[in-house]
Order: structure tokens, then C-alpha cells, then sequence
């Protein structure tokens, strides 16, 4: 008789359990939607931990599909990489694989949303292309992203003026200015177009030569080594390192505006 309860109490505790987590992931969805984010995804987790079976790769899609409209990325990410764990990547369906190469761009993961993107099927859509060359031209891989923008562009015209804009931003080169810098200080920042820097830099070196030719020449070697080279060589190397950052700022914000203008164009077209 014992027995039989205690088989009976075991089976309607576990009864409980599973209608309890249902339950309970139902209003955790409630919460998403709600967009009470945190309170929802707290309590599917735990109605997860209770039963396994809730988290399959449907609901992780449908959870990855609901945060990517709300614009969480990274939690986004998070349930579209549990669903991507959960599916053989043969079923795996191209809508899905372009917003888990969304959320993953949005979040600065580039190469996850490449590897997204070699599951999808219809490689000659312009969802494909077009994430191709995003995350290609995040990567700095400009002769590969170039192929892709020739397949959504249209107008031969303007890509070849896109092209021969890359080429340049491609070409601009921090550690030159650097070099031309230690050459002749002033030099890296104007070929990095900030020429304020550049003549403050060749005027302020230019008086520290000049103090330590007048040093060396009215006081002693010594006094000129010990007194003025040394902030002369601080200020000299510090000018080129400046240099390099200068112009790599320089580089990104270049690519940055030719990248809104190539999408302004191709939204707009």
C-alpha cells in the first residue's frame, strides 16, 4: 500500500513539474513579447532546466526571430546559434540564415555571419550578396567585397567609381605616415589630410632643433643632452606614433562615409 502511494505521489509530482514549466515558458514568452526581456528569458530558462524538451531548435528560431525584431542583438544571437546547434545544417532554412547573419554582423561577430552565410542556398539572392559584401567590408577584405557589390550594383557607372574610391581608402596606409613622420616631422599628418597637426608638429620640432643647436653652441654637449634631447626625442617619436593614428582614423572614416553613401544608393535606387 505504501509503495503504491508513494509510485502514485512520485507520478503526480512529475505530473506537476511538466505542466508547471509549460506553464511557465508560456508566460516567459508573454514577457518577450511584452518586451519585459529579462524577466521572460529568466523564466524560460527555468522552465528549461525543468524540461529540456521546451528548448528545441524551433523555439530557439522563433526566441532568435522575436529578440532580432526588437533589435537585441546579442541575445538574438545567443538563440540562433542554440537552434544552429540543434538542426542539421541541410534543414536549415534561408530566412533563418539571413537573420542569424544579421544578428551577427549587428554585433560585430563578421566571420560567424560569413559562416552563416555559406549555409544559404539561393547564393545569387540579394539578401546573400548584399550581407557578403557587409561582412566583407567589415573584415577589410575590399577585393572580395568589391565581387559582391558588383552583383546587387546595377549601374556599372557608379560601381567602378566605388571601386576606384576603395582602392584608394585601401591604399592609405598608417605605417607610412609613420615613416614619413620619422623622416620629416609633419610630413605623415598632412598625407593623412590633418595639416593643422602637421604644421604644429614641423613648427614645435623645428624649435626644439633650434634649442639644442643654441644649447649645444652658448652652454655645453652635456647640458644639450641632458636638458633638451631628451624632450626633443620624446616629442619627435611621439609626433610619428600620433601620425599612424591620425591617418588609420583617417582610413576608417573614409570607409565609413563611402560605405553610407553605397547604401544610400542602394536603398534609394
Amino acid at each position: 500500500m505504501k509503495h503504491c502511494l508513494l509510485i502514485c505521489c512520485s507520478i503526480f509530482v512529475l505530473y506537476t513539474k511538466a505542466q508547471t514549466a509549460e506553464e511557465t515558458y508560456a508566460a516567459g514568452w508573454q514577457y518577450i513579447l511584452q518586451k519585459q526581456t529579462d524577466t521572460g528569458l529568466s523564466l524560460i530558462n527555468r522552465a528549461v532546466f525543468f524540461k529540456p524538451d521546451l528548448e528545441s531548435s524551433k523555439t530557439c528560431f522563433a526566441l532568435g526571430d522575436t529578440l532580432f525584431f526588437q533589435s537585441k542583438f546579442e541575445l538574438a544571437d545567443i538563440y540562433y546559434s542554440k537552434g544552429y546547434d540543434l538542426i542539421s545544417l541541410d534543414s536549415l532554412d534561408d530566412e533563418v540564415a539571413f537573420k542569424m547573419a544579421g544578428s551577427a554582423y549587428f554585433i560585430q561577430k563578421y566571420e560567424a555571419s560569413l559562416k552563416y552565410l555559406k549555409n544559404y542556398k539561393n547564393k545569387q539572392s540579394y539578401n546573400y550578396n548584399y550581407y557578403m559584401f557587409l561582412d566583407l567590408w567589415a573584415l577589410k577584405n575590399y577585393d572580395s567585397c568589391l565581387y559582391y557589390l558588383q552583383k546587387i550594383t546595377p549601374d556599372s557607372i557608379y560601381y567602378h567609381s566605388v571601386k576606384k574610391k576603395l582602392r584608394h581608402i585601401d591604399h592609405i596606409s598608417p605605417q607610412k605616415a609613420l615613416i614619413m613622420s620619422l623622416f620629416l616631422p609633419g610630413l605623415g599628418q598632412a598625407y593623412a589630410h590633418d595639416y593643422k597637426n602637421a604644421v604644429n608638429s614641423l613648427a614645435l620640432n623645428a624649435v626644439f632643433v633650434n634649442a639644442i643647436i643654441l644649447t649645444f653652441n652658448h652652454y655645453s654637449w652635456l647640458e644639450m643632452v641632458m636638458g633638451v634631447l631628451p624632450w626633443w626625442e620624446r616629442y619627435y617619436r611621439g609626433g610619428a606614433v600620433h601620425a599612424k593614428e591620425i591617418a588609420q582614423k583617417y582610413k576608417t572614416e573614409k570607409a565609413r562615409k563611402l560605405l553610407l553613401e553605397v547604401n544610400g544608393y542602394l536603398m534609394g535606387r
